[in-house]
């Protein structure tokens, strides 16, 4: 018999993997949003705003704004629709900065400009309102007020590895250390640069054909989540052609009795060259 225990740590699984599917899902809408309206060029903040007939939970406008702002390296806002009391319209939800921006301090620039109906919590990490007749004045004074931040998609990794130079043993210790890292002690990037490959280091996997797999000379893979065919078919007629960069954490796949060390790539590149 399911000791009561058991149960409630079955259960609390549950709602987080239903958690992580409806975030997963909310992000790759609005995903297709930024690119579709450009919105990383058009403005300084990345403002998402959420069709009013499919609002975003509160519990998660949160974390979808970090995950954005952490993979755009820009200040983010997730704002979903709200009629008010007296009838005014607001778009409501949650604002994010990101790691090293240039920014200290996200709050105050927000209540700074004086057209918000509200900015409350942490310097960077706060609840959302504005008034829908204030938002093209908000989104005119920001970009204003940023005109001379340049946002430039970086990051601050922690090893460079060159080539197909991929230290097996760096990236397995690494690996190991996986369960310790947190918000004390965030886990260490790496940076592969200029990697080359051949169609038969890159392979298509998974049941949906969605994730992509490198495999480098030493046996380390680097590891593409959700992406797709297409994206596969348009690296392999890359190769020979094209060097890579990837950015990623180190992990270790365990399957039969057999580990792997691998980097799960958060960004990566290509590069033409002859």
């Amino acid at each position: 018999k399911e000791q009561r225990v058991e149960q409630a740590v079955r259960t609390c699984g549950n709602v987080k993997t239903r958690q992580d599917n409806i975030k997963k899902a909310n992000v790759e809408v609005l995903d297709k949003i930024i690119e579709k309206e450009q919105l990383l060029e058009k403005h300084k903040i990345l403002i998402l705003k959420v069709d009013k007939e499919n609002p975003i939970d509160t519990n998660l406008t949160g974390l979808i704004a970090n995950q954005l702002a952490a993979k755009y390296q820009r200040p983010t806002l997730v704002l979903n629709y709200k009629v008010n009391d007296d009838g005014r319209i607001s778009w409501e939800g949650s604002g994010r900065n990101y790691s090293f921006s240039p920014i200290d301090n996200f709050k105050k620039l927000l209540n700074d400009t004086e057209l918000i109906k509200f900015a409350e919590g942490h310097p960077n990490a706060m609840g959302v309102g504005i008034y829908d007749e204030d938002l093209k004045a908000f989104v005119e004074k920001t970009d204003e007020m940023l005109k001379d931040i340049n946002f430039v998609l970086s990051y601050k990794v922690d090893f460079i590895f060159q080539g197909s130079d991929v230290k097996n043993r760096v990236i397995t210790e690494l690996g190991n250390y996986r369960t310790i890292w947190g918000q004390e002690l965030p886990e260490p990037l790496v940076a592969i640069e200029n990697a080359t490959f051949t169609p038969d280091q890159i392979l298509l996997r998974g049941a949906k054909r969605d994730t992509i797999i490198f495999t480098f000379p030493s046996g380390v893979e680097a590891i593409i989540f959700s992406s797709s065919e297409e994206v596969y078919q348009s690296l392999i007629e890359k190769c020979g052609y094209h060097r890579y960069t990837f950015i990623g954490t180190c992990d270790i796949n365990e399957f039969g009795g057999n580990c792997k060390p691998q980097i799960k790539v958060k960004d990566f590149d290509s590069h033409l060259f002859f």
